[in-house]
Parts: C-alpha cells; structure tokens; sequence
C-alpha cells in the first residue's frame, strides 16, 4: 500500500460549501464562462469529491434538456410518472438480431433531437414488434445492449 503524502481533506473542498457550489457551477456553465467555481471544476476536478460531479453533471443534464423544449426521457433520472405518456421525438425500431447497426442508423442521423424522448420497439425474428411499452426499461436495454456489442473487442470498433 501506498504511504499518504498528506491528508485526503487538503486536497477537497468541505461538504457543506460542495452542495452550494453546484448551482452556481451549472449556471457559469450554461454562460460559456470559465470564471468562478466552474473553472474550479475544469482545473482542479479532484477538489470536489466524485458525488458531488456526479450531481453537477445530472443538473447540467436536465438544465440542457429544459433549454432545448424536449421531456425527459422515460424511468430517467429526472423523470417523472406522466413522462411515460410524453410524446417521443423520435420511435426506435430494433431488430434483435441486428441491435447495434439499428441503432446506430437510427439515433446518430437524429443529431440534438437525441437528447429528447425516444420511444424504442424491438422487433423479433419473426418480423414482428414485441409487445410492451418502453417506460424507460426498453430503452435501458438497448443502451446497454449497445454498449456491450460497441465495446465487444471482436467487432473490432474500438
């Protein structure tokens, strides 16, 4: 094991003054601006224990989707009950057999419009859709289904 060279405290900013900065961080993001505690942020990440950038980035999040018009995506994190019902930007067919090329097809052409709802279907091997509705559960498939076909080293994509 490593011998600590100082204290873990000096390198981090108190907890009580880490919750007050997150607003102040995500509103000097949203201004294009490197002063403040957002450049706190960006020079010294570590300064703020990985909790707190965990909550500043989920704020930066939903400030992002609430600039853009678009609803929180179904069994998000900042989703409510009546987001199920939301009308999607965009509707998802998969085929199981060939996950990741449609999904790749039909989210990247999408562009900022992948930051709002997508409704995903998945269709079977026989052609046809499988039943259910996506209350956020399908579409935490397909990203993670994606994720693992993307990031398998035989396909060779990374």
């Amino acid at each position: 094991s490593r011998r600590a060279f100082c204290s873990s405290i000096v390198w981090t900013a108190p907890n009580s003054e880490q919750n007050a900065l997150i607003p102040e961080i995500v509103a000097t993001r949203f201004q294009q601006s490197d002063a403040g505690d957002a450049g706190l942020l960006q020079d010294a990440p570590s300064s703020l224990k990985f909790a707190t950038r965990v909550k500043i980035f989920r704020e930066l999040i939903v400030q992002d989707r609430v600039r853009a018009k678009f609803r929180p995506q179904a069994g998000g994190i900042d989703a409510g009950h009546n987001d199920i019902y939301a009308r999607a930007v965009a509707e998802i067919l998969i085929r199981r057999e060939s996950v990741l090329e449609d999904a790749l097809a039909t989210i990247l052409p999408l562009g900022s419009k992948a930051r709002g709802r997508m409704l995903v279907k998945y269709v079977n091997i026989a052609g046809e859709e499988e039943a259910g509705i996506d209350a956020g559960g399908l579409f935490k498939e397909l990203l993670s289904e994606v994720m693992e076909l993307g990031l398998d080293p035989n396909r060779g994509l990374f």
